[in-house]
């Protein structure tokens, strides 16, 4: 059910079932409050380019301007949430889609319709930080991802369900045939009755 249900469970939407990651501190140096010293972040990106590795230190407000969250739907992270009544002295759990029913998963990538784009495959990457300096920042102590998938539209897709009557569609060619207006005739000159008495003038005339 990540990113989406599929189509035979819930159609074109997520049913927000629980992605829940858990943080180890039996082999982590000692630290005095865990549930506050430790945060985790997630967001999608690119299969084998890590845009985070590390040791990296980064400001914790960077992140805090990216969360997804109602008034910032163009953030493309989300906070994972501890869950103090499952979580242990030797385990963090934390919860990352309390919101993904509402908000969605949010995903900052614009494909297009290349081969090289429609293969391109992606991850879901949570990060574990150690925050540091008061809250300011943030220093990456480990992490963990989704296995590699890839990205396709339902609109491009001709045997996509519809959301009303999930039903499939299916897109036949037409040929069309350009019809020419019929555009009526007029009367032919023979048929066009002259005066006489015009005709006898004219060539009198000469």
């Amino acid at each position: 059910c990540f990113p989406h249900c599929c189509p035979e469970h819930i159609l074109h939407c997520s049913c927000g079932g629980p992605i829940m990651c858990g943080v180890n501190l039996s082999l982590a140096p000692p630290l005095a409050r865990p549930a506050k010293e430790l945060v985790m972040y997630a967001h999608g990106e690119r299969f084998n380019m890590p845009e985070l590795h590390l040791h990296d230190e980064l400001p914790h407000d960077l992140i805090l301007s990216r969360l997804h969250q109602p008034g910032n739907e163009r953030g493309d992270w989300v906070k994972g949430v501890v869950q103090p009544g499952i979580s242990t002295p030797t385990t963090l759990l934390f919860n990352f889609n309390q919101n993904s029913r509402q908000a969605g998963w949010p995903y900052n990538w614009k494909g297009s319709a290349t081969k090289v784009d429609r293969n391109r495959k992606h991850v879901f990457k949570a990060y574990v930080f150690q925050v540091l300096r008061g809250g300011h920042t943030l220093r990456v102590v480990n992490w963990v991802s989704s296995t590699p998938f890839t990205m396709s539209s339902f609109r491009r897709c001709n045997t996509t369900p519809t959301s009303r009557t999930n039903s499939y569609i299916e897109v036949k060619p037409t040929e069309i045939t350009d019809l020419v207006a019929p555009v009526p005739r007029k009367r032919s000159l023979d048929r066009i009755e002259s005066p006489p008495s015009v005709l006898h003038d004219l060539h009198s005339a000469g």
